[in-house]
């Protein structure tokens, strides 16, 4: 008896270890993981939209999921649901295993479906219907375990496989292989039955491809693929948790029957548990692209992005640096928002004309969030309502689910249009967020402008203002007396910014001193950024025409000439660009003269 309960005590203390280190990891390595992928899903309070998901296969799980999915913006939320979810597995694995050999050497054997899940838990592909699917069907084989009778295993059977392929989708499938498994090594004669629950799942599965069209193709009715974003195909060894389920109940008929062993050999096969967990573990997280530090720090920079927490966007890049020019999107959304472009572009890393703005006529998906909010915060309210629209569809057809991001920005670029058709949609975009729980207060705050007796908050009323400008600012290459139709507000210096800060990191000069030439003295631009006067110093080495054109104060006149000097002195060095970053790495010059 004493051992028995130290055995107990010994296991629970194991598990609220376990569950504590998952909860601490995923929040260390992985804490903007889960409010990233809350974006791309909404749960609704709404009569329609849970009928829909449980006409869908594994719509249980699904609503499962989303229900918890909701939540994952508050801190520790994720982290929780996915240490309590492996959990899960683990117990009913230990569960399955005890009750098909209790006297198995085999106390860390549960492990191996965790060690290969681990990693999945933090692909944002991945969608965590299979982890509710797969807890689903271990209960359900734990369930069949139980089961006396020959007639009774057949009927429970073909019942559980029919509804985990409804409730839990193609996770049906390794609960038939499991129960078919232990029938062969236990009972091989009578393991005929088997046959009748697979042939209930594929008439289902065809029934759904097929007669109802749940499902585009075969692999998605039958292979965890359907918990995996569509038109993408997983790692291989995504797969192998979904097969160490019936691996593991094969492993536990043939240990079921072993006597006494040796201490030594005991403490030896634990020994080799142990290792064999560890593998997998290291197998499992090797060399996977969601995991990369890049990817990580993208869904952190996009969290304070979202977030209006601009200090913070900026913060992360000068500290950490930036490597790609998605990271530096954000970072330039952050300096647009701070208005502080002009004067800190180069104060960052910026790695070229990508950095300001990005081609989307590709339609790839991931950036189109980021370009509303480029477009947005320069007040280009027409394409950031455009690439919303399209984001906002692309997670309709994907995920089956609106992006409460992308909804948002709808609400508000309908609001900024204005008039009978504009607020009629903006209507219909704020009633289907006032049936989420986290985006209900929001949207009910956003009914009061529906209508033009509300004052617009003094953001949107720029927007309003700036809709007037936007075609002509673009234009303005082409005939530079659109300048006098222009109404300046802080929009039009953003976006004349954003327009000279391309042509700077492109090094185009000349186009720029164009635009400058003209904006410079008036209310849009009364003065120059830092950085222009440093690309101005640049351009009039190259003009001498201008030269004496533009206030420019003496410290930065005298800092050029410092730079010049000391380049011309050290230019056959080999490491003049890094003798020279420390000086001058924040200035438009070092770009000028290092950047290829």
């Amino acid at each position: 008896m004493k051992n028995t309960n130290l055995e107990k005590y010994s296991v629970s203390i194991f598990w609220a270890v376990l569950w504590c280190a998952i909860v601490l990891y995923m929040q260390i390595k992985h804490a903007f993981h889960f409010p990233y992928i809350e974006q791309s899903q909404m749960f609704l309070f709404d009569g329609a939209y849970l009928s829909d998901k449980l006409w869908q296969v594994a719509g249980v799980a699904t609503i499962i999921e989303e229900f918890f999915t909701q939540f994952f913006y508050l801190s520790y939320i994720g982290p929780i649901f996915v240490a309590t979810a492996l959990l899960c597995v683990g117990v009913l694995s230990r569960s399955i295993i005890k009750r098909i050999a209790p006297n198995a050497n085999a106390p860390i054997l549960w492990l191996i479906p965790i060690a290969l899940q681990i990693a999945t838990m933090v692909d944002y592909d991945y969608q965590y219907s299979g982890i509710i699917s797969y807890i689903m069907t271990a209960a359900a084989i734990r369930i069949y375990l139980q089961i006396e009778g020959h007639t009774t295993k057949v009927i429970i059977s073909s019942l559980l496989a029919l509804l985990l392929y409804w409730a839990a989708g193609p996770a049906a499938v390794m609960f038939i292989a499991s129960i078919a498994v232990y029938e062969l090594l236990t009972t091989p004669r009578k393991a005929y039955f088997t046959l009748l629950p697979m042939a209930l799942v594929a008439i289902a599965g065809w029934i759904a491809i097929y007669y109802i069209h749940l499902l585009g193709e075969v692999r998605y009715a039958f292979t965890p693929d359907l918990y995996y974003k569509p038109m993408l195909r997983p790692d291989t060894e995504f797969y192998f948790a979904w097969v160490a389920m019936p691996i593991i109940c094969a492993i536990s008929v043939l240990l079921r029957h072993r006597g006494n062993i040796a201490p030594m050999r005991k403490y030896a096969e634990v020994a080799v548990q142990l290792l064999l967990v560890a593998m997998v573990v290291n197998f499992s997280c090797k060399d996977k692209e969601y995991m990369h530090p890049s990817v990580t720090k993208f869904k952190e920079l996009d969290y304070y992005l979202r977030n209006e927490q601009w200090d913070d966007v900026l913060r992360l890049c000068k500290q950490q640096g930036v490597d790609n020019t998605l990271h530096i999107l954000i970072q330039n959304i952050a300096l647009i928002q701070t208005d502080a472009l002009g004067d800190k572009a180069f104060a960052y890393t910026q790695l070229g004309l990508e950095g300001i703005t990005m081609d989307w006529s590709d339609n790839n998906p991931l950036i189109f969030s980021i370009l509303s909010d480029l477009h947005f915060a320069l007040g280009n309210t027409s394409i950031a309502q455009e690439v919303a629209f399209k984001k906002n569809s692309e997670s309709i057809a994907v995920n089956h689910s609106y992006n409460p991001r992308m909804l948002k920005r709808l609400v508000q670029t309908n609001i900024i249009y204005g008039g009978e058709s504009g607020y009629d949609i903006a209507e219909k975009y704020i009633a289907i967020l006032e049936k989420s729980l986290r985006y209900r207060k929001w949207a009910t705050e956003q009914r009061a402008y529906l209508d033009d007796k509300t004052p617009l908050p003094t953001m949107m009323q720029e927007q309003r203002q700036n809709m007037h400008n936007i075609d002509l600012t673009y234009r303005m290459a082409e005939n530079f007396d659109l300048l006098y139709d222009i109404n300046h507000c802080n929009l039009s210096r953003r976006t004349f910014e954003h327009q000279c800060v391309g042509y700077l990191l492109n090094m185009d000069l000349e186009s720029f001193h164009q635009i400058v030439s003209r904006v410079y003295g008036t209310a849009t631009m009364p003065k120059l950024p830092q950085a222009f006067a440093e690309a101005l110093l640049i351009y009039s080495t190259q003009n001498k025409s201008i030269q004496g054109k533009y206030m420019i104060d003496e410290t930065t006149h005298k800092r050029f000439l410092e730079f010049q000097n000391f380049a011309a002195k050290n230019y056959n060095n080999r490491n003049l660009a890094s003798i020279m970053r420390k000086s001058y790495g924040e200035t438009y010059w070092y770009y000028y003269m290092f950047t290829k």
